[in-house]
């Protein structure tokens, strides 16, 4: 249908037509429906790791969490979001610095070569900032998952999170 639709309006001028709007369309709906299992999917191996239940019960678990404390969620992963993107940029930055005083301790024959070396390095060092945070973020989360599971098996009373967090989080 949706190709029998677009032949259909296609002129000589290649004009978008309907075909185009449903390619988009579709496409959009697959996106989305890939977010929310990649969302699923991370916050169930949480719950895996956690408490080492099956997938499926897992992931159950990690949806009930999620919906029941999404204001928590909401508002940690919006935290951990702005602190990965700085971490990010100053660990590029940091380890460029560094890469740089080494390159540049190093005897080289042209100066081209310092260039080429310090390209390469912040390319290096956005990835491994990258991949780092991406831990740190995993380990974020997972924090989470414990407070909102204390909360949860202890009737809405932190039992096991220490007093700093305590009152770092019943503060209004």
């Amino acid at each position: 249908f949706f190709f029998q639709a677009e032949d259909g309006i296609r002129d000589a001028q290649e004009s978008r037509g309907l075909g185009d709007v449903y390619k988009r369309q579709i496409q959009y709906i697959l996106n989305c429906i890939e977010r929310i299992v990649e969302l699923i999917n991370f916050h169930a191996y949480i719950q895996i790791a956690l408490r080492g239940q099956p997938f499926c019960e897992s992931a159950k678990n990690a949806i009930n969490l999620v919906q029941k404390y999404m204001d928590r969620f909401g508002i940690s992963i919006g935290m951990f979001d702005m602190m990965s993107l700085g971490c990010v940029i100053a660990l590029t930055i940091s380890i460029t610095l560094i890469g740089f005083i080494l390159v540049w301790l190093t005897p080289l024959g042209n100066p081209d070569e310092l260039l080429i070396s310090v390209i390469i390095i912040i390319i290096l060092a956005f990835f491994i900032s990258i991949l780092f945070m991406s831990v740190w973020t995993i380990i974020a989360e997972t924090m989470v998952h414990c407070y909102c599971v204390d909360v949860d098996i202890s009737g809405g009373q932190m039992r096991f999170a220490p007093e700093i967090l305590k009152q770092a989080l019943t503060r209004r």
